[in-house]
């Protein structure tokens, strides 16, 4: 069956098992500087935590189970999926269609380039969603960069996402047909998508440079430059931000 993909990520749509908990937890990247005094200091890598999800899922029938699997195992290939933020949804409060999405609370406040997930609230419409870049979140309305491909009632919902690394678990079961798996999203550290480049995940072991640049992209002082210091080598260190 065809998996639906967002910058080589699977999309899994599918809504949690909600007599588990969906988990969600936070956590910020540190490392080990020497202060001014000569004594260490842990600094922060990113001005934003890094957010992990985890659920369980359960297909309802045998055509959902064929769906499920076919999108989970495209997501362990490639290691990455795009899941909605589960639990922090919000209502549609009317039709939804083209490039607009009104809701009934501000729960939360999207920023131009997040990408939410739009679906029906039916119980078997697993395949009714639409992905959706911001270009401006107004109020209680959202303007996307597209049309979305169906329109939607009030009472859909509308969620943020998680874009990450992937990991699922054991397969339980649980009747002659079904099983329950257990799916954790860790989200990826990326950049703004530059004409549809798929994201960056640096690691703190592969590219420490990578999150200096990050560092200072999202507005920290640039490094300084020494008396008699090489310019080039200055230049080397300091991020080319575009004016």
């Amino acid at each position: 069956m065809p998996v639906t993909t967002y910058n080589d990520a699977v999309v899994i749509p599918h809504p949690p098992d909600w007599r588990q908990p969906v988990e969600w937890s936070r956590s910020w990247d540190t490392r080990i500087e020497s202060a001014v005094t000569g004594s260490e200091a842990r600094v922060g890598l990113r001005l934003k935590p890094r957010q992990r999800i985890r659920f369980r899922l359960v297909p309802l029938d045998l055509t959902e189970r064929r769906w499920l699997a076919d999108r989970l195992r495209a997501a362990a290939k490639v290691a990455r999926a795009i899941v909605p933020h589960w639990g922090r949804g919000l209502e549609v409060a009317a039709n939804a269609s083209g490039k607009k999405v009104t809701v009934t609370a501000d729960g939360f406040q999207s920023q131009p380039g997040d990408v939410l997930f739009i679906h029906s609230p039916d119980l078997d419409g697993f395949n009714l969603f639409d992905l959706g870049v911001v270009v401006f979140h107004e109020n209680k309305t959202i303007h996307l960069a597209a049309p979305l491909a169906r329109a939607y009632p009030a009472g859909a919902r509308v969620y943020p996402t998680i874009l990450g690394k992937v990991t699922l678990g054991e397969l339980e079961a649980l009747d002659d047909w079904r099983q329950a798996v257990s799916v954790e999203v860790l989200q990826l550290q990326t950049f703004p998508d530059v004409e549809g480049e798929p994201p960056i995940d640096p690691e703190p072991e592969g590219d420490p440079g990578i999150f200096e640049f990050d560092y200072w992209f999202h507005g920290a002082p640039l490094p300084r430059m020494s008396a008699g210091g090489d310019f080039d080598h200055w230049l080397q260190r300091a991020p080319l931000l575009s004016p």
